[in-house]
């Protein structure tokens, strides 16, 4: 599994990113996207702390439903430090994830996790 946090523009239906799903998709991989709080679909306002509780909601969701099946972290730009957070906390409990990939992320990740 790879759960994908998306960047500042737009929304998980941009087309490049649907196009990305798609890759994956192809290649067996199984692609979870959500939209932040105030993002596409998704009701509510935005902030740094909700979007981050909306990324954990959903991974916990996808840890529920893949069994055995690894996860892996995927943020793109603004996703980056949502992804960070989110694996930093799961770090802090002793769950962290099968692994983490960060798309165009911030040049400096401490300043995006603190």
């Amino acid at each position: 599994f790879f759960f994908y946090a998306h960047g500042n523009s737009f929304d998980r239906t941009f087309y490049h990113r649907v196009e990305m799903y798609n890759l994956l998709s192809e290649r067996n991989y199984h692609v979870v996207c959500f939209d932040y709080r105030g993002y596409g679909d998704s009701e509510g306002t935005p902030t740094e702390k909700g979007i981050v509780e909306d990324a954990r909601t959903v991974y916990e969701y996808i840890l529920g439903k893949s069994g055995k099946t690894p996860v892996f972290v995927w943020g793109h730009s603004m996703g980056t430090g949502v992804s960070c957070k989110l694996v930093q906390d799961l770090s802090k409990e002793s769950q962290p994830p099968c692994g983490l990939v960060l798309e165009s992320p911030f040049n400096n990740l401490k300043d995006a996790v603190t």
